[in-house]
């Protein structure tokens, strides 16, 4: 069967004439490309997707493909073929030139008339499945959606007389094969189809006055892009260039053409923007769009009218740069945020403004931010819109203001741009740039990795994949930048639109953030809890001068806590205090114990006051099995304390020692009761939830202990002592115990065959100078050791010369349970259960006491490692299964360093404080 066409005449020489005004896109196939093939060209990365998803063309040569906008199918592909081949048409209503499935299709023939000519249907076996084909002369239009066919039926009926501008201009000889031409004006049309609803207003007409761009491919050679990769070394070398011009219509409405359009000067904000961004635009506001806000927004706000000379200062602060960086999600929101930035050509003006609104009540200033809850000056600098009511925080940095809803995001810009980890040093960034003379109206630029994460909370929900994702060139992990020039504004704007792969050069680390602490010191080891709306790990500490803070994934700060005058001991606690499965903040310091919520409030009740100092890290814990959390800490004046939520002791305590306890008293566990250990001097005490002794308790030494007792499994307990001895004890069988204390049962290392800890020889001498912070249970560590070191001393004295000298050769590798210990000069060691030494290292330098020593998978190979801090803060780390220093890690000094995957992104990140401050590494 063939299609007979509704209406005479040739379009093949003109058919781009034929398509509609509100086409979002065409692409011309590569040489020899057919419509069942993936397209071709490297420009076809734009919307490669989509196409090559629309299984239901003939496999024949096509003219075109145009991507139209539709409610009912998102993107909906237009074929275009030329009639004139026989071939096409015999077979164009056949099952077999098709590639849906068999039983979808349905062999009926259908059409109906539109506009005088015939559109028939191949018939699915749903409505969905049908295909909808007319002939306009010699043209054939096949698509999915009867919509779009029917607005090609009516673009042949029109006069195309007029065609300065629109498709029409671009005549079919004057293109070539792999070009693209795209349609900003329906772009947000196109974006409103699949976008939340929230944001339609800020979509609607951002485009108008764009008239369709033809972009064509440019050879690498001759790209500012490539000339960058090739400087840097930061690309493989692949990706695609693509250059043309976009002509502006002589009315310019569009709120996002407007600053389009400027001519090419210098860009500023360039040094403001973090390297870490997910999207940023650099663009021009024109003085009489400036104009025309001043007079729309500021004409009746009360500190107009209060002093009208503040007018001028809006009018005169601000120049027409500005810029929008969007950042992937944070950690603390389950969302995207914003920073906005404006250049200041008098920033005087625009401070005189913001303190006078403070003076009027109208903002508040908190450190260095001003705090506005009106969104009339944050859209007036930024020509964004904000929410009613909603607050913004703004920062005037240098020659520009800085405006986001969220204090710790305006802040980060000042410390990016402090550690040059912007643009403009960015090496990519500098050459390409340079290219231009630094001179261009506009610049956009987003990478794909991170615009997903960013752009999800922007789209329908279930239609992430039917919008932004259906497009081939974000699906790919990639740079993609949209540059544009315009010397005079009587010129058209030239265009580079440039994706570059991000493919980067695997580095053992990468720094992500820095936050600023100059010359602070914490009072603890940094923590990790969930105190917002996502799933990533909020970053807390406290520091010695009286602050407490809470920290983003990506180092911006949300919450900044102070216990005033009062130190804080140790590390702060995140606790679900009323069990609704939101973590309260707690912080021991002086002699008060601090509460706040999630938002920073005090917790009611808070801060709850104690007679004495505090002297040990705050417990918090359901101590007494009633379901409701307690405080466990001691004090100055050698009590141990268990108080209830209001602060009140709990029934049985607190108890007196002999000497105050320092250490963090452990909670443990066992036969469904919990059980508190503490050590003072020479002494192990342990206790019920209620206070009463444990059999066998108070336990003595003979020396003093030197670190408190940690917890293993079957209620046993390790403890060092100051003589250098690690002891395993079972914690609920200790009646006699001590009357064996002072029985002389230690023997010192002696190649693997000391005596055991299990048993009545319970303990084992690591180092006679003593032993540094508390000895440690490691379970079930795969490590390779010399055959010798399983066999007994009195097995190797049998073995002949030669014997030994093959098992000391000889490797075997074990799964054991460890203990490690370590020297205060800095020897680390781990025995097996039975006193085997089975790994043993020296870092040639004494072990820092701020610094916990960890056992860490850092590489995610399946076989931790070791990992410490020397005296002056290097970091150092062992493979524990064989022994293998890993040295591929961050130099700086550093203090308190913890692991944690941040992201989630199965890497681990490293935190540590440095001279600079709290800084993070990702180690790949």
């Amino acid at each position: 069967m063939t299609v007979v066409a509704g209406c005479s005449g040739s379009f093949e020489d003109r058919w781009t004439l034929l398509i509609p005004e509100d086409a979002i896109a065409l692409y011309l196939p590569a040489e020899g490309e057919t419509s069942q093939m993936v397209p071709q060209s490297e420009s076809a990365g734009l919307f490669r997707q989509p196409v090559s998803g629309t299984n239901y063309a003939p496999n024949a040569p096509y003219l075109g493909v145009v991507l139209m906008a539709d409610v009912a199918t998102g993107i909906s592909p237009v074929w275009i073929f030329s009639t004139d081949s026989e071939s096409l048409l015999k077979g164009t209503l056949q099952e077999g030139d098709f590639s849906l499935p068999v039983e979808t299709i349905q062999l009926r023939q259908n059409h109906y008339q539109f506009n005088g000519i015939r559109i028939h249907i191949l018939g699915g076996a749903t409505d969905q499945n049908n295909l909808y084909i007319a002939t306009i002369g010699d043209i054939l239009v096949l698509s999915a959606s009867p919509r779009s066919v029917e607005k090609f039926v009516m673009r042949s009926g029109q006069s195309h007389s007029d065609q300065s501008m629109g498709f029409g201009f671009y005549s079919p000889e004057t293109l070539r094969p792999g070009d693209v031409i795209l349609n900003p004006d329906m772009m947000d049309d196109w974006a409103s189809t699949f976008s939340n609803v929230l944001f339609h207003p800020t979509l609607s007409n951002a485009f108008d006055g764009v008239d369709p761009v033809l972009l064509r491919e440019t050879p690498k050679a001759t790209t500012a892009t490539s000339k960058a990769s090739r400087a840097s070394g930061s690309s493989n070398g692949s990706g695609w260039t693509m250059s043309g011009k976009v002509h502006f219509s002589d009315s310019v409405t569009g709120h996002l053409t407007q600053r389009l359009t400027g001519r090419a000067e210098e860009l500023k904000l360039d040094r403001y923007i973090t390297n870490n961004a997910a999207a940023y635009s650099i663009l021009r506001i024109p003085s009489n769009v400036n104009e025309a806000l001043v007079d729309s927004i500021f004409s009746e706000l009360a500190i107009v009218t209060r002093k009208p000379s503040l007018l001028d200062d809006l009018r005169n602060a601000p120049s027409s740069e500005i810029a929008f960086v969007g950042l992937a999600e944070s950690g603390f929101q389950a969302g995207s945020e914003v920073i906005y930035l404006r250049s200041l050509q008098n920033p005087s003006a625009l401070r005189r403004v913001l303190n006078e609104m403070v003076a009027m009540g109208q903002a508040a200033i908190e450190g260095r931010l001003y705090v506005v809850d009106e969104p009339e000056i944050a859209r007036y600098l930024t020509g964004a819109d904000f929410a009613p009511g909603e607050r913004f925080y703004l920062d005037l940095f240098e020659d520009a203001v800085v405006v986001s809803t969220r204090a710790g995001l305006t802040e980060s810009v000042r410390d990016d741009a402090s550690r040059r980890n912007v643009l403009r040093f960015h090496p990519d960034y500098l050459t390409q740039m340079d290219s231009y003379g630094r001179r261009v109206s506009f610049i956009a630029s987003l990478r794909s990795e991170r615009f997903f994460p960013f752009i999800t909370p922007w789209l329908q929900t279930g239609r992430t994949t039917e919008g932004f994702e259906a497009l081939e060139f974000l699906r790919r992990s990639g740079k993609y930048t949209l540059i544009g020039t315009r010397e005079e504004l009587t010129d058209p704007v030239q265009v580079l639109l440039s994706a570059t792969s991000t493919a980067e050069e695997i580095q053992p680390y990468r720094e992500l953030w820095v936050y600023p602490l100059p010359d602070v010191e914490l009072s603890g080891i940094p923590i990790f809890a969930n105190m917002g709306g996502s799933e990533r790990p909020e970053i807390i500490f406290s520091t010695v001068n009286g602050s407490v803070v809470v920290l983003a994934a990506d180092g911006t700060s949300i919450l900044q806590l102070s216990t005033g005058a009062d130190t804080p001991l140790g590390s702060p606690v995140a606790y679900d205090w009323y069990g609704t499965r939101q973590n309260v903040l707690l912080q021991a310091a002086g002699s008060s114990i601090y509460g706040w919520d999630q938002n920073g409030n005090r917790l009611p009740g808070f801060p709850i006051r104690l007679q004495e100092r505090i002297v040990s890290p705050l417990v918090v814990a359901d101590i007494t099995r009633n379901g409701l959390p307690e405080l466990l800490l001691s004090t100055a004046d050698r009590k141990v304390h268990v108080l209830q939520a209001r602060g009140v002791p709990v029934t049985g305590w607190p108890q007196t020692m002999n000497s105050t306890i320092t250490g963090a008293p452990l909670l443990y566990s066992h036969n469904g009761s919990t059980s508190i250990f503490a050590v003072s001097q020479n002494t192990l005490h342990g206790w019920t939830g209620k206070g009463e002794l444990l059999p066998g308790y108070p336990y003595f030494e003979m020396e003093p202990f030197s670190s408190e007792p940690v917890s293993m499994p079957d209620g046993q307990l390790l403890l060092a002592t100051q003589g250098g001895s690690v002891l395993l004890l079972d914690a609920f069988s200790m009646e006699g115990m001590s009357a064996r204390a002072g029985a002389d049962t230690r023997q010192e290392d002696s190649g693997g065959t000391g005596r055991p800890l299990a048993g009545q020889r319970n303990r084992l001498l690591i180092s006679q100078s003593g032993i540094l912070g508390k000895p440690r249970f490691v379970p079930n560590q795969q490590i390779r050791i010399p055959a010798i070191q399983t066999l007994t001393p009195e097995v190797i004295a049998s073995l002949s010369a030669s014997e030994r000298d093959s098992l000391e050769s000889a490797q075997m590798t074990l799964r054991e349970d460890l203990v490690f210990a370590a020297s205060p000069e800095g020897s680390l060691y781990l025995y097996n259960l039975d006193g085997g030494l089975r790994f043993i290292q020296n870092m040639g330098q004494e072990i820092s006491e701020f610094s916990p020593i960890s056992i860490q998978d850092l590489n995610r190979d399946q076989l931790p490692e070791l990992v410490s801090t020397g005296r002056f803060g290097r970091l150092f780390a062992w493979t524990i299964a064989t022994s293998e220093r890993m040295l591929d890690l961050p130099a700086n000094g550093m203090q308190y360093p913890v692991f944690t995957d941040l992201d989630l992104d199965q890497r681990i990140e490293l935190i540590a404080l440095t001279r600079e401050g709290l800084r993070c590494w990702t180690l790949q």
